[in-house]
């Protein structure tokens, strides 16, 4: 489990008019200076979570 507040993490949504092509993906990052770990944290949940799936 990860307990973060909404301030911790930002992320990016593609903004659908415009025209430029975004590939599908989930980007995280922390928004803290110099970071909290949150997003190394998530990484390797999700890379877990791959080799699990398998």
């Amino acid at each position: 489990y990860i307990m973060s507040n909404s301030s911790d993490l930002g992320t990016e949504c593609a903004n659908p008019h415009e025209s430029r092509y975004f590939p599908a993906r989930l980007l995280l990052y922390d928004q803290q200076p110099g970071g909290v770990g949150i997003s190394a944290q998530v990484g390797d949940t999700c890379i877990d979570h791959n080799k699990l799936k398998n």
